[in-house]
């Protein structure tokens, strides 16, 4: 719950700092860039689960 109270908050300031950092400030450019975090964080969920999911297996093998 604090997470998500804190994403809430923090992320209109990020998204204009982004913006500022990169001389747009437009409200597309904010949601253009909040979906590529999305899909960042999308690949590296994916990718780590794999890691864990192998890690279990060869675990469950040696067993």
């Amino acid at each position: 719950m604090v997470g998500t109270n804190l994403g809430t908050y923090l992320s209109p300031y990020l998204l204009a700092t982004l913006g500022n950092l990169f001389g747009n400030n437009t409200s597309k450019f904010s949601i253009i860039i909040a979906g590529v975090l999305m899909l960042v964080l999308a690949v590296f969920y994916f990718f780590i689960r794999n890691i864990f999911k192998q890690a279990n297996e060869v675990g469950e093998l040696q067993n």
